[in-house]
């Protein structure tokens, strides 16, 4: 996920773009399980090689999260939930979803939203876990158990009450955390179409969250909320004293009460998180289609929001083609669109666009695109992988981006593709990032230092 102070963390492009690398096809973009190990350098200098540059991978419906050689999409490294929890992920469904990365002593450090059952029957509960890759890896911390009592005693009727069993006191299906300036952390509660506020004291191994805000249709004035439904990321960042918190919502909500693809991004002031306010919602009318992952990266001419915009290339059949869609950000400002980005044809159709991720030193983008939706269908048209793309040079287009079925309203063109990954390494992903070979903690900094159990 994107950390604190992201705004200004990221340098521009500039001067002449490099050639590309070549294009990888499904045939070479991954190496076979039993390949060569990776060379990382010169073996004949006397010095250690840097390791490669890796891709840190959450796809499908996995108990486990990958590092992939970023070249050839090889297998790097693997953490796996069934580690500590072999009972309840053997027998219930475990993943591991969105996810932001720094380090602490000179170790990476994962923090995922994740799902693990905790009882029989639940098929969606979840929570937070910090995990550290090594030989089968160290749980740094986990949360499970929410507090509303300390600050929102009356919030649901006051049904949340310590030892309450009722699902609205607990987190179900969350797919995003990110962390405040201040410490407290966000989290899409994505089951219970909700933002939750937390505080943790992550010294603890088993910590409680007690949440300070929570924003749902129940504590959101409308139309201020318009029933947001599928909250699937969450963005966060300090711009002078202001705290910013970028949400995207897939959908809305029906008549019949159920979700739609009606989805939006919308920008909060969370400067005082016991007032959080909304500062726009885009599109400012209308709707984009399941976006999701909504994000804002420094382009080469200032910032830009980005988004899958996971079927915004569908039409009425309401198949799985998106695009990523592009708007100039201006902070309080309205976001100005400027398109949705198409591949070439040589290189085949978008599927169901998930996230997009800056990659290092600005050199484009990275884009996971999960081919379908849920791994129960048959992605007929669509192929799951990663493709890396440069910056478009894009001008307004005097449209507002939002989603017809004629697209009357969508300006769309061909992004320029750097390198694509393809194979069954790669599962459907769901959220990708680069991490500079140089800048690995001592676990991921060779090949098999993060390991499962077999």
């Amino acid at each position: 996920m994107v950390v604190a102070g992201l705004l200004f963390g990221l340098s521009a492009c500039t001067g002449d773009r490099p050639d590309p690398p070549p294009v990888r096809q499904t045939d070479s973009s991954v190496a076979p399980v039993d390949s060569d190990p990776v060379e990382t350098g010169d073996s004949d200098s006397g010095e250690a090689p840097p390791p490669p540059d890796l891709i840190a991978l959450v796809a499908d419906y996995r108990a486990e999260a990958r590092w992939l050689v970023r070249e050839t999409g090889e297998v790097w490294g693997r953490i796996c939930l069934t580690t500590w929890f072999p009972a309840q992920c053997a027998s219930a469904l475990c993943r591991l979803i969105g996810f932001q990365h720094d380090q602490v002593d000179g170790k990476d450090r994962f923090t995922y939203a994740y799902l693990r059952p905790l009882v029989a029957g639940e098929s969606e509960r979840g929570g937070i876990i910090a995990l550290e890759p090594g030989q089968h890896g160290k749980v740094a911390w986990d949360l499970v158990e929410l507090d509303f009592e300390t600050w929102l005693p009356d919030i649901y009727d006051g049904v949340c009450h310590r030892g309450s069993q009722d699902e609205l006191c607990a987190m179900w299906n969350p797919h995003a955390v990110a962390r405040l300036p201040s410490g407290t952390w966000v989290v899409a509660d994505t089951k219970m179409d909700r933002h939750l506020f937390l505080d943790i004291d992550t010294t603890e191994t088993q910590p409680v969250g007690v949440v300070r805000a929570a924003l749902d249709v129940t504590t959101v004035p409308a139309p201020h909320w318009e029933g947001c439904r599928g909250t699937n990321n969450v963005e966060t960042w300090l711009e002078g004293d202001t705290v910013f918190v970028l949400t995207t919502c897939r959908g809305d909500e029906s008549n019949e009460g159920s979700m739609t693809r009606r989805g939006s991004v919308v920008l909060w002031d969370a400067t005082d998180v016991s007032d959080v306010r909304r500062v726009w919602r885009y599109p400012e009318e209308g709707y984009l289609k399941a976006p999701h992952h909504g994000r804002v990266v420094e382009g080469p001419d200032g910032p830009l929001l980005v988004y899958g915009h996971s079927q915004g290339d569908s039409g009425s059949e309401n198949d799985d083609h998106g695009t990523v869609g592009f708007a100039r950000f201006s902070s309080a400002a309205q976001p100005t669109y400027l398109g949705d980005g198409r591949l070439p044809k040589s290189v085949g159709q978008w599927g169901f666009v998930r996230a997009v991720t800056p990659l290092p030193d600005g050199e484009g983008l990275l884009v996971s695109d999960s081919g379908c939706e849920t791994i129960a269908e048959l992605c007929e048209g669509a192929t799951p992988r990663l493709v890396e793309i440069a910056w478009p040079d894009l001008e307004p287009a005097g449209l507002f981006g939002t989603y017809e079925e004629d697209h009357s309203d969508q300006a769309f063109f061909e992004l320029e593709v750097l390198r694509v990954l393809e194979g069954e390494e790669l599962g459907q992903p769901y959220e990708s990032m680069v991490l500079r070979g140089e800048e690995l903690g001592e676990a991921l900094s060779e090949q098999g230092g993060a390991s499962c159990p077999e």
